[in-house]
């Protein structure tokens, strides 16, 4: 456990503020390095401190020192505007997909109706006319 640049997960989740859960996740992804190490008798989860993408001036995060983010925050405003204007165009295709659904139906019940129209109105077939 003394290998430089080893870490076990649960400094790793203290280091990047991340969940064990998420650490896990990504080392199943592929996306994180790692090894299993021994602590004792114990097989322990190493994770590689290099691969976390940590900035060696920002650790020990608190309150007042946030963790700075690697991706940079941008205005989400277009794309809340685009979002909604996606949920609009969504709704106005589904009340007109509701709308033809709604005159197929009527059309079908039409036909139905016709049908059971045809059926009673039907003449006798010709072995029921020997009969009697």
């Amino acid at each position: 456990m003394s290998d430089p640049g080893w870490i076990t997960l649960r400094q790793a989740a203290a280091l990047s503020g991340l969940s064990t859960k998420t650490l896990r996740r990504r080392i199943a992804a592929g996306g994180l390095p790692s090894r299993m190490g021994s602590h004792g008798r114990r097989p322990l989860l190493q994770v590689w401190e290099p691969a976390l993408g940590l900035d060696p001036d920002n650790l020990g995060h608190s309150p007042d020192n946030p963790v700075q983010l690697p991706v940079p925050i941008v205005d989400i405003d277009p794309l809340v505007q685009a979002l909604r204007h996606l949920e609009e165009t969504h709704w106005q295709e589904r009340r007109t997909v509701i709308e033809m659904l709604h005159e197929q139906r009527q059309e079908l019940d039409a036909l139905r109706a016709e049908l059971t129209r045809a059926r009673e109105e039907k003449p006798r077939p010709w072995w029921k006319r020997w009969r009697g």
